[in-house]
């Protein structure tokens, strides 16, 4: 991710691709290496979710995307923490 400032916020686009057809759930992560499954993921961010009331959606119903016949899914924005001390998950 190229990370920009735009005012107070910051910005990133970003392009997932080869993903076969299917419904997805978008999160941002950081993963501390060398990876440890107790310690190393920090979930930041998640399409659907305001990362200030983030526990009703990561239990509940997150928001989705759904992929098909190899068709991407152009302006999906989500809000991420940048900050793993801010973590949702």
């Amino acid at each position: 991710l190229v990370i920009t400032k735009v005012g107070n916020t910051y910005k990133a686009n970003y392009k997932l691709t080869n993903l076969p057809d299917g419904i997805f759930v978008l999160t941002s992560a950081w993963i501390k290496l060398p990876y440890d499954p107790a310690t190393s993921t920090h979930g930041l961010g998640m399409y659907g979710c305001d990362t200030s009331h983030s526990s009703a959606c990561i239990f509940g119903n997150p928001g989705k995307v759904t992929i098909t016949n190899s068709q991407g899914v152009e302006n999906i924005n989500f809000i991420s923490w940048s900050d793993t001390l801010n973590r949702i998950y």
